[in-house]
């Protein structure tokens, strides 16, 4: 009984060792396979057929390789045309700007403003006759009503021919130029806009010699109004707005005027300049006092030649006064965007090339 129980447990015993040695024969291997996957994963190439490591040989290399890369010829079939990606972003080919056209230098015959309205036709034939190719009209009456729809001024300060008015300017062939009487005013600064009107000590408004008002450039509605004005003469189809007694004045009594709140005129002016300037596209021009095209300074009008080139596109010269060159101030805008146009009272005061602005005034 003995003898078989010793025989039966030794059987048993050597079957568990053979498991063991098989177990640790599969845990073994499993672990190489581990380790050789965990240092070869880098190199390993997955395919749709599995994966491989770079030391089989590749089915491709079986079929052969060419020696002579240059003797291997590529051949693209036609096939459908690729479609762009609309998702990604595309570049439009380069277009050349196209230079904008340059209007002509301003050649134009001075007309009054009811002149032209009550005789269109005189006022062009007399321009023909002069050599002119087209017309400077003064957009005011007499008594300083526009004549330009405006539809931002007050009651009363557009004549009831500015209609009229519009429809004969707008059925000329050749745009005009406006000529605007800025801030000599009779009518707005002294019965509209009071409060922005030049004033004596006393209060009241001031009058020049032939006892018309004058707009103060800092008041609170000189520049909206000349805007508006100017716009106007922009809406009705005028190529250049051309601004007249853009100035403090310096004929009559001006000792009376109160200066207390204008620490500089020149500085006042020039602000007044810029807010036109900043407040419009249209083409605008002015006309310099004697002084300040001969010396490009006018202290006591406030004009400022070198200030005021920064906001205009055309500072006029009135050459039929003796000391008025235009040589002085061509010089001095030499640099500046800032073109010379010519005011003259006579064909012989005008430049034979005809390259700059100029407006003719006849007897």
């Amino acid at each position: 009984m003995a003898g078989y129980y010793n025989s039966y447990k030794g059987s048993r015993r050597r079957k568990r060792n053979r498991i063991r040695i098989i177990l640790l024969i599969l845990l073994l291997l499993v672990l190489l396979a581990a380790a050789a996957l965990f240092f070869l994963q880098d190199r390993a190439i997955f395919t749709s057929e599995g994966f491989r490591f770079p030391f089989s040989r590749d089915p491709v290399q079986e079929q052969g390789e060419p020696d002579d890369l240059s003797d291997f010829q590529l051949e693209i079939e036609g096939g459908e045309p690729a479609v762009p990606d609309s998702s990604s972003p595309s570049v439009p080919p380069a277009v050349e700007p196209v230079p904008a056209a340059t209007e002509p230098p301003l050649a134009a015959w001075y007309v009054n403003g009811e002149a032209f309205l009550a005789d269109p036709d005189g006022a062009l034939s007399a321009m023909q006759s002069a050599g002119r190719t087209g017309l400077a009209v003064t957009v005011k009456t007499s008594d300083h009503q526009s004549l330009v729809p405006d539809a931002g001024s007050p009651q009363g300060g557009v004549s009831p021919q500015a209609q009229s008015f519009a429809d004969r300017i707008a059925a000329l062939e050749q745009k005009p130029a406006a000529i605007l009487p800025a801030l000599r005013d009779d009518l707005r600064p002294r019965s509209i806009h009071r409060a922005s009107a030049l004033k004596t000590a006393s209060g009241a408004v001031w009058l020049d010699r032939t006892y018309t008002a004058w707009y103060d450039p800092t008041g609170k509605d000189t520049a909206a109004d000349l805007l508006a004005q100017i716009g106007a003469c922009e809406a009705a189809g005028f190529r250049q707005v051309i601004l007249t007694d853009f100035c403090f004045p310096t004929v009559g009594k001006t000792e009376l005027i109160d200066y207390s709140r204008i620490s500089s005129r020149t500085a006042a002016l020039t602000a007044l300049a810029k807010q036109l300037s900043e407040g419009t596209d249209c083409s605008l021009g002015l006309l310099l006092t004697g002084e300040a095209a001969r010396n490009l300074l006018d202290s006591a009008a406030g004009q400022d030649v070198m200030e005021l080139a920064q906001y205009f596109d055309v500072l006029y010269v009135d050459v039929s006064d003796p000391a008025g060159d235009p040589a002085v101030l061509e010089s001095a805008l030499e640099d500046t965007d800032c073109r010379v146009g010519i005011y003259a009272a006579s064909p012989s005061q005008l430049p034979e090339d005809g390259a700059l602005d100029s407006i003719l005034r006849g007897n």
